[in-house]
């Protein structure tokens, strides 16, 4: 199995994990990303948001910028 990428036992091919979801090594299965983080493709971990970047939703595959606040 590739990074990021997992099969059942007897498998022919692999699968990959979708962007907001990352590989659990230990359950061999995808997990959705949570709150505040996100992933690409055929993650193997999810990455917090940036500062000046949001995310409300678990399992995303990116972020939202914050709005620019005049002062």
């Amino acid at each position: 199995s590739y990074q990021g990428e997992r099969s059942p036992e007897g498998a022919i091919s692999c699968t990959s994990c979708k962007a907001g979801t990352y590989l659990d090594f230990e359950t061999k299965t995808c997990i959705d990303c949570p709150r505040g983080t996100y992933s690409e493709e055929r993650a193997v971990s999810c990455i917090q948001c940036d500062v000046m970047f949001y995310q409300p939703m678990k399992g995303s595959g990116s972020c939202i910028p914050c709005e620019a606040v005049s002062i």
